[in-house]
């Protein structure tokens, strides 16, 4: 209506002014509501876009999570396979290694032969005081070789060697890495020990022979003939098992000899 139309329709005066007071009252509150809509449209706006660029971020995340997915997958997949292969390849060492060990001891057996070995005998395992003897033959048969001080594998002719050599002279170098019998001529070299073919009680014998040769512990000498204690060479009296204590008389000419003691 317009103000005359509003007039018009008036029964007074005063109801007049107070409609006018009242729409004027009407018109100031919508204004309120519409202002306030629109800050209300802004905010909003805002909240949306701010929305937008979580829910953009979120499928940034959520991509790069799909791709860290893929790429574990193709890393476990890798993994199995490397796995599979590293299993293969030990299972090939391990038999290729067992052969070895075989040759090994077989020619041990030979140059036993070859040297006039005698009165060979087992001995008790704990004689020469060898600290591991009790863990012998189960640390080779259990498919598991563990280190001595010395860096050698228990068990093995070169650890027992070590251990006598420490017991003897208070000191053993440690030659990890380089422990197989047919290393330690040259390192005895290096390390400026005495390396001779005329043998003497208390000093190591060493054989060349086969893939990882073999050290023995001299205990008597008499004439051209040593007598040797070892561990690991495979005899009639030790059942031809592996990692056992042993004793014999050979000739001189089967080892090289190292003083450890000067």
């Amino acid at each position: 209506m317009s103000t005359i139309e509003r007039l018009a329709s008036s029964e007074s005066f005063a109801s007049f002014v107070d409609s006018e007071v009242n729409l004027s009252g009407v018109s100031d509150t919508l204004s309120e509501i519409i202002e306030e809509n629109r800050n209300l449209k802004d905010q909003l706006e805002i909240k949306k876009h701010n929305a937008e660029l979580i829910l953009a971020d979120l499928d940034t995340q959520k991509n790069q999570l799909v791709q860290k997915e893929i790429e574990q997958a193709n890393l476990l997949a890798q993994t199995r396979a490397n796995e599979a292969t590293f299993q293969a390849m030990k299972a090939e060492t391990t038999s290729q290694k067992s052969a070895l060990e075989e040759e090994q001891q077989k020619i041990l057996q030979d140059l036993a032969r070859q040297y006039n070995a005698t009165n060979i005998t087992a001995g008790d395992p704990s004689k020469g005081g060898y600290p591991y003897s009790g863990q012998c033959p189960a640390a080779k048969l259990n498919g598991t070789q563990y280190g001595d001080r010395w860096g050698m594998y228990i068990c093995e002719c070169v650890s027992y060697a070590a251990w006598k050599v420490y017991s003897t002279y208070g000191y053993m170098p440690n030659w990890a890495g380089r422990g197989n019998a047919n290393q330690w001529l040259a390192n005895a070299r290096a390390a400026g020990y005495t390396v001779t073919s005329t043998p003497k009680a208390g000093a190591v014998g060493i054989s060349m022979a086969g893939v990882w040769g073999h050290a023995v512990w001299v205990e008597a000498v008499s004439g051209n003939r040593v007598y040797i204690s070892q561990y690991n060479a495979r005899n009639a009296a030790t059942g031809y098992l592996p990692g056992q204590y042993s004793e014999q008389w050979v000739d001189q000419g089967m080892y090289t000899y190292i003083y450890f003691g000067g």
